[in-house]
C-alpha cells in the first residue's frame, strides 16, 4: 500500500513537471486520468470546458453505438417511376460514385430525369465551421444523399491535367509556371485555377469539397434533384445501396479521423431518437448532450456539443467528462468492438507516435489545440482512462504531442 502510494505520488510529480514544461507555458493543459476503480490518478484543469478538436469523434462514436447499434447498416433506397426517380436517403457516408453509376445502369435510367430525394437532414455547412476550411475535402458539405465523402480530386496524368468529370460542373483552368502546381479552388464560382507545372505520371494533386454533393449525386443518377418530404412508394424499392456496418464505419471514422463520417453519424443517430427539425444541428447536439448527462451520468455542463467531428471551435468538453465517457463505454457489452475502432500505435493518426505503447485512443488537432484521449493498458486490471485537452498552445504541435506522449509513458511505467 505504501509502495503504491509512493509510486502514485512520483507519477503525479512527473506528470506535473511535463505539464509545467516550456512548450505548454501560457496554455491550458487540461488533463484527467482516472483508474479502473474510478479513482483520480491525476487532474489539472480537469473540470474546465475546453475545445476537444477531433476528440469530439469519441463522443459521436459512443452516442452512435448506443443509439444505432453496431450492426446498423445505412440504406439508400431507389425507385424507378414512370417520369422520375425517387431516392430515400438515410445518410450513408460511404456511398461511392461507382455505386451510383451501377444503380443508374441497373435501373436503365436515362438523362434529364427528375430525381426526387428525401433526406432526413441537409444542413450543408455545420454551424461555426470556419470559412477558410470550406473549400477542402476535410470540410465537405453535409447532406444525407452524397457520394465519395462529399469530395472530388484533381489528378495529373503524363504531365497534363486529367479531365474532370462534367458531372461536377466545375471548370478547371491551368496556367503554366516554373513552380510546383498549386490550386486556387473557388467553390462559389465552381472554378479551380491550377498554376505551375503539372507533375509527370499519374498523381493526385489535391482534393476538394463539392459545392453541392446531393445535387451532384442526382446528376450521377442522370437527372436534376428535386427535394421532397413526400413518403416513398409503398412497393419494394427497385434498388438498394446498403452501407457497411456501424463497426466498420466507426473504424474508418476514428482511425482516419474522417469528418464527413462523423457528421453523418451524429445526424443519423439523432434522427433515430426522433425526426430532426429545421435546425438539425441544434436538435442533434441537444440529443447528444442529453444522452451523456442522463444515460452516462456526465455532470451538467461537462459536455456542450455543436458538431460531430470537432471541426467547430464551439464544441466544449471537460477532461473529466471525456474520461467518464471513456469509462462508461468500457463497461458496456460492446467494449471490445469500440476499442477496436480506436487507433493504436502505427495506425491512422498515431502512425508515428507512441511506439511500443499500450495506448489506444483518438488524437485531435486544430490551430492552437492539441488533444489526446483514450485508454492506457486496456483490458488489464491497471486500465486507465486518459484525456489531455490542451488549448491555447503556441509551441509547434510536434512539441505538444511529445509532452502528451511523455505523460502516457509515465502512466505506463507507473502501472507496471
Amino acid at each position: 500500500m505504501v509502495a503504491s502510494l509512493i509510486a502514485l505520488s512520483l507519477a503525479q510529480s512527473s506528470i506535473g513537471s511535463v505539464l509545467d514544461g516550456e512548450s505548454l507555458q501560457g496554455s491550458i493543459a487540461g488533463t484527467c486520468v482516472i483508474s479502473l476503480d474510478g479513482k483520480e490518478v491525476y487532474g489539472r484543469h480537469a473540470d474546465v470546458r475546453l475545445v476537444p478538436a477531433s476528440n469530439q469523434k469519441i463522443l459521436t462514436a459512443v452516442f452512435a453505438i448506443a443509439t444505432l447499434g453496431l450492426e446498423f447498416k445505412p440504406k439508400t433506397r431507389i425507385w424507378k417511376e414512370k417520369n422520375y426517380v425517387f431516392v430515400d436517403a438515410s445518410g450513408d457516408p460511404t456511398i461511392t460514385k461507382e455505386q451510383l453509376e451501377k444503380a443508374r445502369k441497373a435501373l436503365g435510367l436515362g438523362k434529364d430525369l427528375a430525381v426526387r430525394v428525401r433526406q432526413p437532414y441537409r444542413p450543408v455547412v455545420p454551424p461555426s465551421w470556419e470559412h477558410d476550411d470550406l473549400p477542402n475535402r476535410y470540410a465537405a458539405r453535409v447532406t444525407a444523399f452524397s457520394f465519395d465523402r462529399g469530395g472530388f480530386e484533381i489528378w495529373s496524368e503524363n504531365g497534363r491535367l486529367r479531365p474532370l468529370d462534367p458531372v461536377y460542373k466545375i471548370t478547371v483552368r491551368h496556367t503554366a509556371g516554373g513552380s510546383a502546381a498549386k490550386i486556387d479552388y473557388r467553390p462559389e464560382q465552381r472554378l479551380a485555377i491550377v498554376t505551375g507545372n503539372i507533375p509527370d505520371g499519374t498523381k493526385m494533386i489535391e482534393a476538394f469539397a463539392m459545392p453541392d454533393p446531393d445535387t451532384t449525386a442526382a446528376r450521377v443518377l442522370g437527372g436534376t434533384i428535386v427535394h421532397t418530404d413526400q413518403a416513398p412508394p409503398t412497393r419494394k424499392p427497385d434498388y438498394v445501396i446498403e452501407g457497411p456496418s456501424l463497426r466498420e464505419i466507426l473504424k474508418e471514422c476514428l482511425e482516419k479521423s474522417d469528418n464527413n463520417f462523423a457528421e453523418n453519424l451524429l445526424l443519423m443517430s439523432a434522427t433515430k431518437v426522433r425526426a430532426l427539425g429545421t435546425e438539425s444541428y441544434a436538435d442533434a447536439a441537444d440529443r447528444m448532450r442529453e444522452f451523456f448527462e442522463k444515460t452516462v451520468g456526465v455532470k451538467e455542463g461537462g459536455v456542450r456539443p455543436v458538431d460531430g467531428s470537432g471541426m467547430s471551435r464551439h464544441n466544449l468538453v471537460t477532461p473529466r467528462a471525456m474520461c467518464q465517457i471513456l469509462a462508461w463505454a468500457y463497461r458496456q457489452s460492446w467494449r471490445g468492438d469500440f476499442l477496436r475502432t480506436l487507433a493504436e500505435s502505427g495506425e491512422g493518426t498515431l502512425e508515428s507516435r507512441l511506439r511500443s505503447s499500450t495506448f489506444i485512443g483518438k488524437t485531435g488537432t486544430l490551430s492552437a489545440v492539441t488533444c489526446l484521449s483514450g485508454y492506457v493498458r486496456p483490458g488489464s486490471d491497471q486500465t486507465m482512462f486518459v484525456s489531455m485537452l490542451f488549448n491555447n498552445t503556441i509551441a509547434p504541435a510536434s512539441e505538444v504531442r511529445t509532452a502528451q506522449d511523455r505523460v502516457i509513458a509515465i502512466l505506463e511505467k507507473d502501472s507496471k
